[in-house]
């Protein structure tokens, strides 16, 4: 049984921790939103994606949207799916803004980046696997981490 005072304290330096700098070469930027839905007259819908890319350091941001690490749907259902307070995952990751700007994708010569399309699997959403996708983006690709809305996230 955790103490209140003793649960903040732990919360608090829970807070402070910063995600480590990627392993790779490359600064990164990211951007989530909808892709495109098809045109095809499918009637499909449009795909909720957190992209990760190697960024041009120098340029100004693509997008003045800032969002939270973590979309408040996914900490609710996080909260729900896992019986567990939902103050304690606002606490924890609610307030965390997103780790890497919106900056322009890097220009490279020749070919374009290589492409990564990441699956979080059952019970996941596109944020739980950010800091895999920022090594993949640092080593010089392009990662679309999209989530499932069809009933297997969380």
């Amino acid at each position: 049984h955790l103490e209140v005072p003793a649960m903040g304290s732990a919360i608090s330096r829970v807070q402070r921790l910063d995600h480590p700098r990627p392993a790779g070469q490359h600064v990164i930027g990211c951007m989530r939103g909808r892709l495109p839905a098809p045109s095809s007259g499918g009637g499909g819908c449009a795909l909720l994606a957190q992209i990760h890319y190697p960024a041009d350091d120098g340029s100004p941001p693509v997008s003045d949207e800032k969002f939270h690490w973590f979309r408040q749907e996914a900490i609710d259902s996080l909260a729900r799916n896992y019986g567990l307070p939902r103050i304690a995952f606002q606490a924890l990751i609610g307030s965390k803004p997103q780790l890497d700007p919106s900056s322009a994708v890097l220009r490279r010569e020749g070919p374009g980046w290589p492409v990564i399309v990441f699956s979080h699997g059952l019970w996941g959403t596109c944020e739980m696997y950010t800091q895999f996708c920022r090594e993949l983006a640092s080593l010089g690709t392009i990662v679309v981490a999209l989530e499932h809305e069809d009933g297997s996230a969380v």
